[in-house]
């Protein structure tokens, strides 16, 4: 452990969960992805495929949202939104006008 005699030599170690976080998801994509598309052409993304483009592709978890969106992109992209998403704008379209 440095003294106070040193403390100008001692450079600080700054830690950003953030920017680690966001390192570790890239390696992680980048390491997984070939895998995670190959099980989501299983049967996710063959029935996004055959889905009507009116149809609303509802999925909960992030993997599969970005599966969707990964595996539509040369295609025609699609998206798929989570559950709670889905809820909000039934909500917001069935509220009354004058509720804030």
């Amino acid at each position: 452990m440095p003294d106070a005699r040193n403390a100008a030599a001692v450079r600080p170690l700054v830690f950003h969960p953030q920017s680690a976080r966001r390192e570790l998801a890239r390696r992680l994509r980048s390491a997984h992805f070939d895998v995670s598309m190959r099980m989501a052409e299983l049967s996710l993304l063959p029935a996004v495929r055959n889905a009507e483009a009116t149809t609303l592709i509802i999925a909960d978890g992030t993997s599969c949202r970005h599966q969707v969106a990964d595996g539509t992109r040369a295609s025609g992209a699609r998206e798929a939104v989570h559950v709670a998403r889905v809820l909000e704008r039934a909500l917001a379209l069935a509220a009354p006008p004058d509720v804030v």
